[in-house]
C-alpha cells in the first residue's frame, strides 16, 4: 500500500516557493483555417478561433482532427471551381482522420463510441457551413465514416 505524504509545519522540509506570476488561462476555442471568401487559396485562407460546434447536427460525429487530406478538389472548392459550391465562410478539406469527441443525434451510440479513431468525409456544421479537416476539430458524416482498426 502506498502512503500519501502530507507536508506539515516543522517537518524539516524547505517551504514551498511563493506562487508569483501565476497565470490562469481560460480554455481556448479550437482553431481552424477558413475560407472567408471564394478566391485564390493563398489569398483567402485565414487562421481563426472557431465557436463551439453545439448542438451537433443530425447524423454527425464530432472529431478531434489528427490528419486531413488536402487535395486538388479542396483547392478547387476554395477557388469556387468545384462541382459543389461551398458558401463562405467554411473550413476546407473533405477527408479527415481523428478521434471521436462527440456523437450527434440520430447516430447509433452502440456503433460509435467517444475515443474511437475514425476516418471519413467532413460534414456541414450547426450553421450549415462545411466543418472540414483544416482545423483542430471537425464534423464527420457518420454514414460515410469508418473505424480505424488498432
Amino acid at each position: 500500500m502506498r502512503r500519501a505524504w502530507v507536508r506539515q509545519a516543522g517537518d524539516g522540509l524547505p517551504p514551498f516557493p511563493p506562487l508569483r506570476n501565476l497565470e490562469i488561462r481560460a480554455p481556448t476555442m479550437p482553431k481552424a483555417v477558413i475560407a472567408q471568401r471564394i478566391g485564390p487559396y493563398n489569398e483567402v485562407l485565414e487562421l481563426v478561433e472557431m465557436p463551439p460546434m453545439t448542438p451537433l447536427p443530425e447524423g454527425t460525429l464530432h472529431v478531434r482532427v489528427a490528419a486531413g487530406g488536402m487535395g486538388f478538389p479542396d483547392l478547387l472548392q476554395v477557388e469556387g471551381k468545384y462541382q459543389t459550391k461551398a458558401e463562405p465562410p467554411f473550413v476546407p478539406v473533405m477527408y479527415v482522420a481523428g478521434e471521436i469527441i462527440g456523437i450527434g443525434p440520430g447516430v447509433d451510440p452502440n456503433e460509435w463510441k467517444v475515443g474511437e479513431r475514425v476516418v471519413g468525409n467532413s460534414a456541414e456544421g450547426p450553421a450549415g457551413k462545411m466543418c472540414g479537416g483544416l482545423a483542430e476539430e471537425a464534423l464527420l458524416r457518420a454514414d460515410v465514416t469508418f473505424k480505424i482498426p488498432d
